[in-house]
């Protein structure tokens, strides 16, 4: 049986690698931070949400963080990061990838 924190662990691990195998559907050449009002009505909507980042930031910056964590303390996420990047990547972001790592 799993603690809350080794719960919580594996839960992070799901999500980091499945947001790094499907992060190319944020690569999309035209961001519309209206788009979701099609949908639903602004005054339904969080604070956070009526207006949307662009997604190509947020994919950036996901990879960053995982770049980052390359050399963490905690061997898990060390290895989770690794995983990500090497293994579960999506290939429209290799570009992205190796771009960061030029900086």
């Amino acid at each position: 049986m799993f603690t809350r924190a080794q719960e919580q662990q594996h839960q992070w691990q799901n999500l980091t690698l499945f947001l790094a195998a499907t992060g190319n559907a944020c690569s999309v050449d035209q961001h519309d931070p209206a788009a979701l009002h099609t949908v639903i009505r602004p005054e339904l909507l969080p604070d956070s949400m009526r207006v949307l980042k662009d997604p190509r930031e947020l994919v950036s910056n996901f990879v960053t963080y995982l770049i980052d964590l390359l050399i963490s303390d905690s061997v898990m996420a060390r290895e989770t990061a690794k995983e990500a990047l090497g293994s579960e990547l999506s290939h429209r972001l290799y570009s992205l990838l190796v771009g960061h790592l030029d900086e």
